[in-house]
């Protein structure tokens, strides 16, 4: 039961719970430019209000070494008692057969962060309005196009999609 009636995930990780767990291992230089960023971002940007919800998941989190452990630190932040809860409550693998919408999932085989071999691609045949678009090129959320890059084939796509499916019969919100 929601508003929202098409929906589009731009390079997924999929199962959260592994999407992360061999990435230090594959790109060390994307793992740490990663943990780097949910350091300064998330915890320093927010360490007095993280420090009132749990001192001990901010430390954990400050000491983490990878971004697989400072994912699998952060669930106080997220209102869970264990990163179990954490992972049933917020991991698309755990809801994703629940999707009635139309849904697009974006990946790139060249995605240092979501790894193509991350990619569920029965998870997404099994369901009924799911679009897996997968290409060759194209990074993690890059998708330039042009010749000089200027323009975004991912924010073109996705909104030739949404549009699609506004238009479409079959989606009953937007019916006059």
């Amino acid at each position: 039961n929601t508003p929202v009636q098409a929906g589009c995930s731009l390079c997924p990780a999929y199962d959260i719970s592994q999407a992360f767990s061999r990435l230090a291992e594959y790109y060390p230089a994307v793992d740490r430019f990663l943990l780097y960023s949910l350091k300064k971002h998330f915890l320093s940007d927010n360490k007095n209000i993280l420090s009132t919800k749990s001192q001990a998941a901010l430390d954990n989190c400050s000491q983490a070494k990878t971004t697989h452990q400072f994912l699998t630190s952060n669930f106080p932040f997220a209102g869970c008692d264990s990163v179990e809860d954490y992972f049933a409550a917020h991991n698309p693998m755990e809801w994703i057969d629940r999707i009635v919408r139309p849904i697009m999932l974006v990946n790139s085989e060249d995605d240092m962060v979501c790894l193509p071999k991350n990619i569920q691609e029965d998870t997404v045949t099994s369901l009924g309005g799911a679009l897996l678009l997968r290409t060759k090129k194209g990074s993690h959320i890059a998708f330039n196009e042009g010749i000089v890059g200027a323009g975004s084939y991912l924010s073109r796509i996705t909104m030739d999609f949404l549009d699609a499916a506004r238009l479409s019969e079959n989606v009953e919100i937007f019916k006059n």
